[in-house]
């Protein structure tokens, strides 16, 4: 059970439709207010917004799940945001999406 607002925030995000379970990382925002729709958009700094958040919560709470989450997230960035000379995208290529 959730034991700090960090901790309730990190299980609602990651239990919502806004965290990628399947390839990993969040999605910008959702098309609708509800939340329940996320649009395609995975950005390079939310995602490192969100696994410092991750780690920050892992670090007070010494739950070790907070790490698997931004161990999974910090994966998702390098196999998809990483360029083959080792730089760092700042998003996918939109066209790349649908295709």
């Amino acid at each position: 059970l959730p034991v700090s607002f960090s901790e309730l925030l990190i299980e609602r995000i990651v239990t919502s439709p806004l965290f990628d379970f399947v390839e990993g990382g969040i999605h910008r925002y959702s098309s609708q207010n509800i939340w329940s729709q996320p649009t395609y958009e995975k950005l390079l700094i939310d995602q490192i917004y969100f696994i410092r958040f991750l780690i920050n919560t892992y670090q007070s709470s010494g739950n070790s799940i907070y790490l698997d989450y931004a161990i999974f997230n910090l994966n998702f960035i390098v196999s998809n945001f990483k360029d083959p000379t080792g730089y760092f995208y700042t998003g996918p290529d939109s066209a790349d999406l649908f295709n």
